[in-house]
This record gives structure tokens, sequence and C-alpha cells, in this order.
């Protein structure tokens, strides 16, 4: 991930204008750590996930791991924090700097 994704994704992330939600990118109801990375840097994360036949639950798809720079093992490991409902995102966001990210 290159560092100016990176920090937009920190950003959108510590700015309280997202609501945290769990298992899913979007819904109606707010976000997931990751849906933030795909909303932020302008994707919707409806589409970010992928078809429905390309869906990697709760995870970007393949395309989008590639085009974010954040591997399936890296996004995996958030998902878990995101969902495990003990991280908000102010606690994702310094996990998420402390981790070089490659992709």
């Amino acid at each position: 991930m290159n560092k100016r994704t990176k920090a937009k994704w920190l950003k959108a992330l510590r700015s309280g204008n997202y609501k945290q939600t769990g298992n899913e990118l979007h819904t109606p109801d707010g976000y997931c750590c990751l849906g933030v990375l795909a909303s932020c840097m302008g994707v919707k994360p409806s589409r970010a996930a992928g078809s429905p036949d390309t869906s990697r639950g709760g995870v970007l798809s393949k395309k989008y791991e590639k085009v974010f720079g954040i591997t399936y093992k890296q996004q995996s490991r958030f998902a878990r924090l995101n969902d495990s409902g003990r991280y908000n995102f102010l606690k994702i966001a310094d996990k998420i700097e402390r981790t070089k990210l490659e992709g």
C-alpha cells in the first residue's frame, strides 16, 4: 500500500464520519474498516466486494486488493479486529499505522 492510500485510510477511520459495523464491507447501519478503505478511495464498498460469485466474505475482491495494495492475510486480520467488537476504528487505525502494508 502506498503512503498516500494509507494516510487517506487512516484519516477516514479517525474522522468520525463513518459508523462502524461488522461482517460486511457496508450495510445500511455502517461500514467495516475495509469498507471505509474502499469508500475513502472513491469506490463503492459493494463494488469493491466483487460479485456474489467472487465475494470473499467481508474482504475486498482480488481486484481491489491489488488496487489498494493490501494482502488477503492483512485484510483478514483487520476484519477480525473490526468484527470482534473490541476494536473501534481509532484502535484499528493505530494497528494499521504500525503495520507495513504490502499488496
